[in-house]
């Protein structure tokens, strides 16, 4: 803060009236109090060049103090506006107000609630806050409950020719009821001539046409100069009358793709319509042929719940084209999708590797999911994705706190070892019995472990090993025949944490150890 004599932005008021100044990060300067207002009321940016602030001012004063009155007196240790913003000694407040004495301590400018005694341990800070922050990885020995996992899918980029491109087979189912008539049809003709144009040679188009019934009155070609001229011929020939019947249109376009003697790579159908289906007042159910149907809403007229639900079943889009002119738009957006689709059939898989981990939740729109082995695997069935196309999946579990591989073995290790060196005093002070409880509590312990449950063989080669060294224990012949050199052998190999060779083979009961699952 500084003192200026030029106006003050907010109030245009002279800054050079005693009042404190504030000069913000972008260099202009303002009334102290005039900021303050501005930005208790929300206004966090420059009012000269709109930049917007970081560091904000602000008062630790009562409300009824916040123009400074020479007649109020301030405690010593508030010598400044705010705790961000510390005074300058030069500064003042008013004509006749007295500037506080200057504190040679060096705690002047802290807040009262900073200058205590400090700690000897520093262990004071906040607490983290966890809440909508992004982990690439979580330390195993970190639990987390309703963890949330995102999974970012992205699509190739396609070719840009023709030639390279995937070729499509294409089925549009076309209304050309009574209710299409005018300029209905004719901007239909111009979005399927737009539609036309763009295939490629080795595209094939079918067109289906249907008012109170349907006919295939186009059958799947490909779109050579010839293909292209015939479908435009056909086309132009349309002509709008009758009733409407979606159900008819849509079983005669599905019956072209099931009844196909060849395909091609990508296949996908266009339905449009601008009115009811009023010859059918039963659901309507949509063939099973794994082909996207991509609905289109033709004015304000239309079926959008039916149209919604063909598309929603089949895997495809539902376009609303309120404004007639607009059609060929939409088309071109699908037809652009169409032809640039890179990955087909897509379904994702999530397993979880680790044997103490579980799915909670597959979330992915309207996309089917499911989970399979107790949570231990699920699917997204994600259909086809255009060329750099990118889709979210969120899935959750809980994760509880899991112990790394070289953490089992060697907290098992150290577990025995204290089991040994305890059960070595009770055997040499006769106590056989305490001895042998002291191991099989440990063994027990190895065998209800996280690393058990997880399958850690070496876990349960201890647990064998303190069985024999059990057996070593029972009595005091069994103890000084072999038992006391088996348990020192296996005491010293443990605490020290190395391999070491036992005296007796497999048959003894007890596998050989490697110097590989040692840490």
């Amino acid at each position: 803060m500084e003192s200026s004599s030029q106006d003050c932005p907010i109030c245009m008021k002279t800054m050079n009236d005693g009042h404190a100044i504030f000069t913000a990060e972008c260099s202009h300067s303002f009334h102290f109090h005039c900021t303050v207002s501005n930005v208790k009321h929300g206004n966090r940016v420059c009012d000269v060049c709109r930049a917007l602030w970081k560091e904000l001012p602000f008062q630790d004063m009562p409300p009824q103090q916040t123009h400074f009155d020479p007649s109020f007196p301030l405690p010593l240790q508030q010598t400044h506006v705010g705790p961000s913003f510390p005074l300058h000694p030069q500064q003042h407040f008013g004509p006749s107000f007295p500037l506080p004495p200057q504190q040679t301590h060096s705690s002047r400018n802290v807040p009262p609630r900073f200058q205590a005694q400090e700690p000897s341990i520093f262990d004071d800070d906040e607490p983290v806050n966890h809440e909508s922050q992004e982990m690439h990885s979580v330390a195993k020995s970190e639990k987390f409950g309703d963890f949330g996992i995102l999974i970012n899918l992205k699509a190739p980029v396609t070719q840009e020719s023709q030639n390279s491109r995937t070729p499509i087979d294409l089925v549009t189912i076309l209304d050309i009821s009574g209710s299409m008539g005018g300029s209905k049809i004719a901007l239909l003709k111009q979005a399927m001539g737009f539609v036309v144009q763009n295939l490629g040679p080795l595209d094939r188009l079918s067109i289906i046409s249907f008012s109170s019934s349907a006919h295939r009155v186009f059958p799947l070609r490909r779109m050579s100069e010839i293909g292209k001229q015939e479908s435009l011929q056909l086309i132009n020939s349309l002509v709008a009358g009758g009733g409407t019947n979606i159900a008819e249109a849509l079983k005669k376009g599905s019956k072209v793709m099931t009844d196909r003697k060849f395909k091609n790579p990508v296949s996908g159908m266009i339905l449009l319509s601008d009115g009811q289906d009023n010859y059918n007042y039963e659901t309507l159910t949509v063939p099973d042929t794994r082909i996207p149907i991509h609905t289109f809403g033709f004015g304000s007229d239309h079926d959008a719940n039916l149209l919604h639900s063909i598309s929603e079943q089949s895997g495809g889009m539902f376009s609303f084209t309120e404004a007639e002119n607009v059609i060929q738009d939409a088309f071109a957006q699908c037809i652009g999708g169409l032809l640039s689709v890179v990955v087909q059939e897509l379904r994702v898989e999530v397993k979880c590797v680790h044997p103490a981990l579980r799915l909670g939740s597959i979330k992915a729109g309207s996309y089917k999911v499911g989970m399979v082995g107790n949570g231990r695997s699920g699917f997204i069935e994600v259909g086809d994705l255009y060329a750099e196309e990118e889709r979210d999946l969120l899935v959750s579990m809980d994760i509880p706190v899991i112990e790394s591989e070289n953490e089992m073995p060697l907290r098992n290790r150290l577990r025995v070892a204290s089991a040994l060196a305890a059960a070595r005093v009770a055997v040499e002070n006769h106590n056989h019995r305490e001895a042998t409880m002291l191991l099989r509590d440990c063994q027990e312990q190895l065998l209800v472990s996280a690393s058990a449950r997880g399958g850690d063989q070496y876990g349960a080669q201890l647990a064998d090993e303190l069985g024999v060294l059990m057996k070593g224990m029972a009595n005091s012949t069994a103890y000084e025949r072999k038992g006391r050199a088996r348990m020192l052998s296996g005491l010293g190999g443990h605490s020290r944490l190395r391999a070491m060779y036992w005296g007796w083979g497999r048959d003894a009961g007890l596998p050989n150890t490697k110097n590989g699952k040692h840490v």
